[in-house]
């Protein structure tokens, strides 16, 4: 399964504006097209992958309620 880093994240430039949306405190960058992204602590990106990872299978699951 391959799959983005969350599209609200994707392509922000202000580091500062990307922790807040995030909440990830040392999030460093997420590409515009989502394909890669990164912190500075191994915690962090792991955190970056279950996030975005989690929003998918939200989206898959509840989609069949609405």
């Amino acid at each position: 399964m391959r799959k983005g880093i969350k599209e609200e994240w994707r392509g922000i430039k202000d580091q500062e504006k990307l922790v807040k949306l995030s909440g990830i405190d040392d999030i460093d960058f997420v590409h515009a097209s989502g394909f890669i992204g990164g912190a500075v602590s191994q915690q962090s990106a792991i955190k970056m992958a279950e996030l975005s990872i989690w929003i998918y299978f939200w989206k898959i699951f509840f989609s069949s309620y609405f």
